[in-house]
């Protein structure tokens, strides 16, 4: 088979994952619960609230920032999460350019840049993790970008790239303080090109003054708001606090994940020891670290493990680019390999949680909530699902009460303890979502479990028998 015949099948498979990208952009339920977190923080950031200080969170503040006039202009209409989430695909798709152009100017060629990113896109995972409205996808995108132009300087020797390499990664902190983790390989890489001359510690500080600029407002910023102390509490000492909690617990089971995995494993020892480019090795110990990060790191939710499938899909890619070269039978092979891997025959489902919501019920009873309330009213959802996007919090801990917030509130004492019964009685939210009692064991023991009897007492059923409605409101 003709390398341009091949390609262009290649090209045809990506235009199919696309339409598959698009489709999982409306329909995709995986981490539903972070995009309302991330729209509704972005809204209270638009309302003129400062995070950590007058709301809880535990991630790096950025992104509501930059979506808060979106988010404010919208006019409280959840066609913003519609929106958003198609902005993030945008986001996504222009992460996986920045990594076919990696692939095809500084790894192997263009016929492996097409199996990189169709390799990716047939992973279930990764198309769930590329609609979310969520910082990773910003954070990754900015990383990828740092990355392309670390290989750029390793090819070309331009100071410009190594610049422009520090600025990317630094916005990519900026978004998210796990991307720290990602940038333990590339300490390495630039450890390695310090010794062997390839590059001075002069250009690595002039490239870092920038970044440097960059972060120093941002914590100005966040000492000129009252929020330093509070931001480091909650975005490191917490977050550290969860991994430690987690224990073993903190990385799922990704069974599902190995065939892939294995496959990405072979492809890696195979290019080790076929005498692989410099670009190419370092890639491979990019790929090995966040290999073992996943391995020891909290990973407790599939889309954890977008950027391993995405490091892995390169490796098979350039693997199989590399075997095509041989014999035009490979070629052959991994088109025959392609159809059923669209149709998903060789994936196994990941296991869904019990009570996921899907997208078409979160959006009728966020607006259903939105048109029987103004912006001034309180909501509460669930410890899991934020409703009450376009409404102002009951209480601090407005997500997560029952499990990070409790964290914080047992290391800090920031607010004042979290009681669901009591936040009905005083704070007296117009809504309240509520499916524990459907539940047949369900017992409230404690002060993060509302009590029938009481919910009763102040609400009755909406429109939905799990919304409950102030009965003053009637």
């Amino acid at each position: 088979m003709k390398r341009s015949v091949f390609t262009k099948f290649l090209i045809c498979f990506f235009v199919l994952n696309v339409i598959a990208l698009f489709y999982t952009m409306l329909v995709g339920t995986t981490a539903m619960a972070d995009d309302l977190e991330h729209i509704h923080a972005s809204w209270l950031v638009w309302n003129g609230e400062v995070p950590y200080r007058d709301f809880f969170e535990h991630h790096h503040s950025l992104m509501w920032y930059v979506f808060a006039p979106l988010v404010g202009v919208s006019g409280r209409n959840i066609l913003i999460f519609s929106l958003l989430r198609f902005l993030m695909v945008l986001c996504s798709l222009l992460t996986l350019y920045i990594v076919f152009k990696l692939v095809k100017n500084y790894l192997a060629d263009k016929t492996a840049a097409w199996l990189t990113v169709n390799i990716f896109c047939f992973s279930t995972v990764a198309l769930n993790a590329m609609v979310q409205f969520k910082p990773d996808i910003l954070m990754h995108l900015f990383y990828c970008a740092g990355t392309y132009y670390l290989f750029a300087f390793m090819s070309d020797k331009k100071p410009l790239y190594l610049s422009l390499m520090a600025f990317f990664y630094a916005i990519s902190f900026l978004f998210l303080q796990t991307a720290i983790f990602l940038f333990i390989p590339i300490f390495g890489v630039l450890v390695y090109l310090l010794y062997k001359k390839e590059v001075s510690v002069r250009a690595i500080l002039k490239a870092s003054v920038l970044p440097l600029i960059l972060l120093g407002c941002a914590v100005f910023f966040l000492w000129q708001n009252g929020s330093l102390q509070r931001y480091y509490e909650l975005n490191w000492i917490v977050n550290a606090q969860i991994s430690a909690e987690l224990g073993k617990a903190r990385i799922m089971d990704f069974g599902t994940l190995w065939g892939v995995l294995i496959c990405g494993l072979i492809a890696g020892a195979y290019l080790l020891f076929n005498k692989p480019t410099k670009a190419l090795c370092m890639f491979l110990a990019i790929y090995a670290c966040e290999f073992i990060l996943r391995l020891t790191y909290i990973s407790v939710y599939a889309h954890y493990f977008k950027m391993l499938i995405l490091f892995n899909a390169v490796i098979i890619g350039v693997a199989v680019a590399k075997l095509c070269e041989w014999r035009s039978v490979w070629a052959y092979l991994v088109l025959a390999l392609f159809v059923p891997a669209y149709f998903k025959v060789f994936s196994v489902p990941i296991k869904k949680v019990a009570d996921e919501f899907q997208t078409t019920t979160i959006l009728e009873i966020i607006t259903d909530i939105t048109n029987n309330t103004n912006e001034d009213d309180t909501v509460l959802g669930t410890a899991k699902m934020p409703f009450g996007i376009f409404n102002k919090n009951p209480h601090y801990y407005w997500f997560s009460w029952n499990y990070i917030g409790k964290i914080d509130a047992q290391l800090f004492n920031y607010a004042s303890p979290f009681d669901i019964n009591q936040i009905l009685i005083e704070k007296q939210p117009k809504f309240v979502y509520f499916e524990d009692s459907l539940k047949p064991d369900y017992q409230p023991t404690g002060r993060y479990d509302i009590r029938p009897k009481l919910l009763s007492e102040l609400y009755h059923t909406a429109k939905y028998n799990t919304l409950y409605q102030k009965k003053q409101d009637r």
